[in-house]
């Protein structure tokens, strides 16, 4: 589509919308996307998407001022998109700038302490999208985005029903994602645990932080207590595994040692498709 009407500002965000979500520790793919979602914003000024989009793929090459900048502009066009914020926010803490963090903590535990929050709650709803020579010609369904994730949850100072409703909201969206990709009758196999050839229960970990990270090192000794003679254990990283030679000797060690703590069932996901990752589970 983009070679076809390669100015066309809708299709030049969907591409680095793309490159964000799915490839977002390639260096390269986020400078590829941080091109095309300048231009798209240099097309339609007040696409608030491309915006948005281009904060977060400022932010994975660690320019998180200039993310800053973006998805402020961002929610300024659609102040309706509270999921912006909460990205906004993540972005100011890792430049140490608490002067939000209060406020929000107590805004986002109002928000999450009875529910799902009433704009996060849709399962769709109207995007404008565009067609060459259409400014704004028809509209699509977006799923919501859920925010803050159960483990920036924790990084906040919100109560428990906060945090509860929060990962059963996000636990929700995981069980219809798998109903539509596989079949309601996949379901089953979550409503109880699963036990695998041996006999032991089947349980799979899937984080971007089983590497040389603090929330890593601390799952190397968790999974350690684990009783293997009932346990069976799968590791899902959806971080690219360090390699021999770019990656320091600490972060290859801390590699091993994952990988060792999860009984060699260790598998890189980063650059693979769901149903992919499904197979290797």
């Amino acid at each position: 589509a983009v070679k076809v009407n390669p100015n066309e500002p809708g299709y030049l965000n969907n591409v680095g919308n793309l490159l964000v979500r799915h490839h977002r520790f390639n260096t390269t793919a986020q400078k590829y996307a941080i091109e095309v979602l300048s231009r798209a914003i240099a097309l339609d000024g007040t696409y608030a998407d491309g915006y948005f989009n281009l904060g977060e793929a400022l932010s994975a090459v660690s320019l998180h001022s200039d993310a800053v900048d973006k998805i402020r502009a961002a929610m300024a066009l659609d102040p309706s998109r509270i999921d912006y914020r909460c990205t906004l926010n993540l972005d100011l803490r890792k430049l140490c700038d608490w002067a939000e963090f209060d406020q929000y903590s107590r805004d986002l535990d109002a928000m999450w302490r009875n529910g799902v929050p009433p704009e996060m709650a849709r399962t769709s709803k109207a995007v404008s999208t565009r067609k060459p020579g259409e400014a704004k010609s028809r509209v699509r369904d977006k799923e919501p985005s859920l925010c803050p994730n159960p483990l920036d949850a924790l990084s906040y100072p919100l109560s428990l029903p906060s945090i509860l409703n929060i990962a059963s909201a996000h636990g929700e969206v995981s069980r219809r994602f798998v109903a539509q990709s596989a079949g309601a009758g996949a379901l089953g196999a979550l409503g109880g645990a699963q036990l695998g050839p041996t006999g032991r229960i089947r349980v799979g970990y899937v984080s971007i932080e089983l590497r040389d990270r603090p929330v890593g090192k601390d799952m190397v000794h968790a999974l350690s207590t684990l009783p293997r003679e009932r346990v069976e254990i799968k590791c899902f990283s959806l971080n690219p595994s360090p390699r021999e030679g770019v990656q320091g000797g600490d972060t290859l060690m801390w590699h091993r040692k994952m990988v060792d703590a999860c009984d060699g069932n260790f598998f890189d996901v980063s650059g693979v498709s769901y149903s992919a990752a499904a197979a290797a589970a």
